[in-house]
This record gives structure tokens, C-alpha cells and sequence, in this order.
């Protein structure tokens, strides 16, 4: 069985192509600019909001002193569902860029960024999760 999106809409992503991305190896980082891949669109469901925090702890608590780490605020996320990503052979990662959003016509373009993701609450029959909820930020 597969959950329904509401609203869906087309989401364009960008991913980091690791072959063509240039790394240090001093600091296993990316050297100059990262490289993407062809973009590739898929449906998703798109939220906006101000302050989401990743880990509900986090929001109920924002101070970094008190969690020992960076807290990720992020813009808004996406939901999308695992098999719509199967279907174009992709799986979505940190990093990777959702370049604009809207369907045919009426895209909008963006340039946000995809900085965690947590399994959604809708389980199949054989118990898996089905849909990932992407958060991202803005980074401009």
C-alpha cells in the first residue's frame, strides 16, 4: 500500500556527483566547488516554515551549550515517498539541492539544501518505512 501525498507538486534536485567533485585529502572536503549531476525531478510534498529543528529536543531547548552540538534550523522540508525515488533509480543525501519546485509552468526556482532527514510515520505491510521527509535550508 502507498500513502497519498497532499498537495503534491514536482520538486527538481540536484545531487553531489562524488566522482567529478575534487576533495582534499587533508581535510576530506570539497576543493573549490562541489560538482552536481544532471537534475531530476520527482513528486514530493513541500512545507515552509520558520525555525525547524531537526530533533525535537532542539526545539524545545536551542541553546548548543546545553545539547553539545550545532543546532540545524532548518527552512522547511520535503516529504517524498521511497518508491517514487526507486522509480528514477535515486536516493537522496546530505548536501544535494533541490533547485526549484512547482509543476510544469509554474516552477519556481531556489536554491536550497538538503541537511537531514527522518523516516516518516506511514509503515507498509512488511513493516518498512515508506516515505522520508527531507529537511533543508537556505543557505543565500
Amino acid at each position: 500500500m502507498q500513502p497519498n501525498l497532499l498537495n503534491p507538486i514536482l520538486v527538481e534536485i540536484k545531487q553531489v556527483d562524488d566522482s567529478a567533485t575534487v576533495f582534499s585529502n587533508r581535510r576530506r572536503e570539497p576543493v573549490n566547488r562541489v560538482k552536481r549531476s544532471v537534475s531530476f525531478k520527482v513528486n514530493a510534498q513541500i512545507v515552509f516554515m520558520e525555525n525547524v529543528y531537526i530533533d525535537a529536543t532542539k526545539g524545545k531547548s536551542p541553546d548548543e551549550r546545553n545539547l553539545g552540538g550545532v543546532i540545524e534550523n532548518a527552512v522547511g522540508y520535503i516529504i517524498v515517498r521511497k518508491t517514487d525515488l526507486q522509480s528514477v533509480g535515486k536516493t537522496l543525501d546530505i548536501g544535494d539541492q533541490i533547485v526549484s519546485y512547482g509543476n510544469v509552468g509554474v516552477e519556481e526556482d531556489c536554491k536550497y539544501f538538503l541537511i537531514g532527514k527522518k523516516d516518516a510515520a506511514h509503515y507498509s505491510d512488511i513493516g518498512q518505512c515508506t516515505l522520508e521527509k527531507w529537511f533543508f535550508e537556505d543557505r543565500s
